[in-house]
């Protein structure tokens, strides 16, 4: 029996005031892949993240995120997905493990859940040694690792990153955003129930760790 894909979205329409942004796009992302929204500037890419993660409303179509309608259970939703968006959602006056063990709360992780999975991250993304400095001290390269671990600390079935390796530091970027193994690593669909839907910078730091483009 074949499962029902992480995303499916039909006949989406969006438009603001006489601009028409979105105009019957259609998009299915099956569970355990890594999905790539291409296109030019202006084509209403993060438009597509924000309706598909329940930031903001369609004006048309029919929406499934894990199964359920963003209009008649964002709750249902937004308890499943993880989002990064373009900019950072870090908190400058706490520490780099304290935003951690901040969202592990806001997940209702339990006591020994949220540090063990705070340490994970932490190890994860290199910031082991900054964890205890204020966020305000990291550099750009460092918060967007910071923000990146922010979004996996719930362990989401779907995790939507828009632009993900914007100010990522050289190193990291190459790592992350270039080396399938490593991105991989970082936000792995490691079991066959999480999905990844990326809007990238360029097609450059698309295609090697992408398993499908669109």
């Amino acid at each position: 029996m074949s499962r029902k894909p992480a995303i499916t979205a039909t006949g989406l329409k969006k438009a603001y005031d006489d601009k028409t942004v979105l105009d019957g796009i259609d998009i299915s992302v099956d569970r355990g892949t890594v999905f790539a929204l291409l296109g030019p500037n202006g084509a209403g890419k993060t438009t597509i993240v924000e309706i598909l993660s329940t930031l903001v409303p369609a004006d048309g179509g029919d929406i499934r995120i894990a199964g359920y309608n963003p209009s008649d259970d964002p709750d249902a939703v937004r308890s499943r997905i993880g989002v990064t968006g373009q900019f950072s959602a870090v908190d400058d006056y706490l520490s780099g493990e304290e935003n951690l063990l901040l969202m592990a709360d806001l997940h209702h992780l339990g006591k020994d859940e949220r540090l063990t999975r705070t340490d994970e991250l932490l190890k994860k993304f290199d910031l082991v040694e900054s964890a205890e400095k204020l966020a305000s001290t990291y550099s750009g390269g460092m918060r967007r690792r910071l923000d990146l671990a922010m979004t996996l600390i719930g362990r989401p079935e779907i995790i939507f990153l828009d632009e993900p390796t914007t100010g990522l530091d050289p190193g990291v970027d190459a790592r992350c955003g270039r080396s399938s193994a490593s991105w991989s690593r970082a936000v792995s669909p490691s079991s066959s129930r999480r999905s990844i839907s990326r809007k990238p910078i360029s097609w450059q730091t698309t295609s090697p760790s992408s398993t499908r483009d669109g």
